[in-house]
């Protein structure tokens, strides 16, 4: 599977609450917040975790060079400040239900969040850690926040079903529309180019349609990829989105089916005749169990997400601006 799906919801971030208690006790008392989700101060230290989970997904999703760019009309680094602060939102407004749901960790869970708050620390490292003035314990509480609110949403979402019928309309649609990119379409090409100012598109094209014709006689595809493509590629290649020209693969897909040749395909600035090697299915009983999954979780979270709004709506956003806008992606 290709896809992706990125749920802010489920980022393992939260603040120490209980081992540094004086000092939050302290802190509560100053104005250095970040921002605050009803009476819930969010300090710089906890807030530039949430935004180190978001720069990590942003530069793995968009590359590097992600924060030169804008995202409807807002820099990508404002975008990811903002969604931290989301982030932080949705997982504070969980936090007061957790009691009232009478939702508790068990054992093993319980270990499960030592261990992830290691490894997360691990993670960050001593100086990034320093940096953000955060420590062990932070951390394991951080960890321990995230995972409330993945129980809250597993204990709201208990029970939601999908009947077979939606599953299996989603499933054909989806099939339909990105079965190209889910078969392994293996190819050979012929590629002979033409030169507008040399007015050399009849000649070039006349000659294709002689390759053509021995091809259709039956002359071996790789004594013809040898003697006439212009291509340093002459080997078996693997079909994937964006390796030719959207023309050529629409004719490719078009044919899709092993042994078989396309027509003549006009690109740009030349001619493709392109053999279809091989055509791997995916296992479509492996295929459909992971769409649906993906499917009712999706599903999931808009339901979780409507229910998330409601509470948010008792917890208002105030953002201080003064400390807010020193906090910069690159010091993450």
């Amino acid at each position: 599977m290709k896809k992706k799906i990125f749920v802010i919801i489920f980022f393992t971030i939260v603040l120490a609450i209980s081992a540094a208690a004086i000092i939050l006790t302290f802190r509560s008392l100053n104005n250095d917040y970040v921002c605050k989700i009803g009476d819930i101060k969010v300090f710089p230290n906890e807030y530039k975790v949430y935004l180190y989970e978001q720069k990590k997904f942003f530069e793995e999703t968009g590359g590097m060079d992600i924060w030169e760019t804008d995202i409807d009309g807002a820099s990508a680094e404002n975008v990811a400040k903002q969604q931290a602060i989301s982030s932080i939102a949705t997982v504070k407004t969980a936090l007061a239900q957790f009691e009232k749901l009478n939702i508790a960790f068990s054992n093993d869970e319980q270990e499960n969040i030592k261990t992830e708050a290691e490894r997360f620390y691990n993670e960050l490292g001593e100086d990034r850690a320093k940096s953000f003035d955060i420590n062990q314990d932070d951390v394991y509480n951080i960890i321990k926040e995230g995972q409330i609110q993945k129980k809250v949403f597993e204990y709201i979402t208990n029970g939601f079903h999908i009947s077979d019928k939606e599953l299996k309309t989603y499933f054909n649609e989806y099939w339909e529309k990105n079965k190209y990119d889910l078969k392994n379409i293996k190819i050979k090409y012929i590629f002979k180019s033409f030169d507008k100012k040399k007015n050399n598109y009849d000649e070039v094209y006349n000659q294709m349609k002689e390759i053509h014709n021995l091809v259709k006689k039956g002359v071996d595809f790789d004594q013809l990829v040898n003697k006439y493509s212009e291509s340093p590629q002459k080997n078996e290649i693997l079909m994937k989105k964006g390796l030719l020209e959207s023309n050529v693969e629409a004719a490719v897909y078009s044919v899709a089916k092993e042994n078989e040749t396309t027509d003549i395909i006009t690109s740009y600035n030349g001619f493709y005749i392109v053999y279809i090697t091989k055509i791997e299915e995916p296992n479509m009983e492996i295929l459909e169990k992971t769409v649906n999954e993906e499917y009712t979780q999706k599903k999931k979270q808009e339901m979780y997400q409507r229910q998330s709004e409601k509470w948010l709506s008792e917890f208002p956003i105030e953002i201080n601006n003064e400390i807010f806008s020193k906090i910069n992606i690159n010091d993450i």
